[in-house]
């Protein structure tokens, strides 16, 4: 199995680093049986947050934020919000100061809306 690192460049000799993260440990990517595709769809959104290079951060969590609010199914919000979890232990950009009162927004409204399943 590969455990070195993925780096991704944006084209320009000596460019920044568009997507440099460690590979996730063969426990995350096992081929276990007993894995369940949730746990492997955890396992792959933690290895992509922890990809995002820090001055994405902008771009980011809105993207997770909206998947709360935009989704279609209760499934999709459930995932969405579970994916802020993630966000906030993995992503190496998470700002308690700034993030935290956005995550806590939208899972507030998420949890007092009525029409939400």
């Amino acid at each position: 199995m590969y455990s070195g690192s993925i780096s991704c460049i944006d084209g320009a000799p000596g460019g920044p680093s568009v997507l440099a993260a460690p590979a996730a440990p063969a426990s995350e990517m096992s081929l276990n049986p007993s894995v369940t595709g949730v746990d492997a769809a955890a396992a792959a959104a933690a290895a992509v947050i922890r990809a995002v290079p820090e001055e994405a951060h902008y771009l980011l969590l809105p993207e997770i934020v909206n998947g709360v609010t935009d989704s279609v199914t209760a499934a999709e919000r459930a995932a969405a919000a579970a994916l802020c979890a993630v966000f906030a232990k993995e992503a190496p950009c998470f700002d308690a100061k700034d993030d935290v009162p956005q995550i806590i927004d939208v899972l507030f409204e998420l949890f007092i809306d009525p029409d939400e399943a």
